[in-house]
């Protein structure tokens, strides 16, 4: 879990930092001679300061995600996961596996926000590039339906026990 959680942190980084360090500057610094004859059409025609990139749906819901991902894999690692009998009751009953099982339900944020992200791409207006994410979160999705389905089988559980 520990490569998985490495990879996804390195992609995040490379991902983002390549937009925030170069595609950002580049086209909020552009030439308007060659921004109108290339991408222009994308933004409008207006060309873009890069706090006015910054405040698009695509980039507050690119760095939400980052946000989110950040807690999650946080809480997923051993510390938060302890449970300290110094702790106060209150925090007790969130650590331990809860930590975990609460801490990656908010991957069903982060699929919602790669999808909102998806849609609002700024140079491409072909529905089938914008909706990848959507197939891609798809089938994740249709896992953990069928884990709380199956769940949701068994005599001795129902829906009323399942730490949501």
């Amino acid at each position: 879990m520990q490569v998985i959680a490495g990879g996804i942190v390195v992609g995040v980084i490379l991902h983002g930092g390549t937009h925030l360090a170069c595609d950002f500057p580049r086209i909020s610094e552009s030439d308007r001679s060659i921004f109108r004859q290339t991408i222009a059409a994308g933004f409008g025609y207006h060309r873009p300061t890069y706090a006015e990139i910054l405040a698009t749906t695509e980039v507050a819901s690119g760095i939400a995600m980052v946000v989110l991902m950040g807690v999650a894999f946080s809480l997923a690692t051993k510390w938060p996961r302890r449970r300290s009998p110094v702790l106060p009751v209150s925090i007790r009953r969130v650590t331990g596996y809860n930590t975990f099982w609460y801490s990656h339900h908010l991957f069903v944020l982060v699929y919602a926000l790669l999808i909102i992200h998806s849609m609002f791409l700024f140079l491409t207006d072909k529905l089938m590039e914008k909706t990848v994410p959507l197939f891609s979160c798809l089938f994740p999705s249709l896992l953990i339906l069928l884990c709380y389905c199956l769940l949701s089988r068994d005599s001795s559980l129902d829906f009323g026990d399942l730490p949501l």
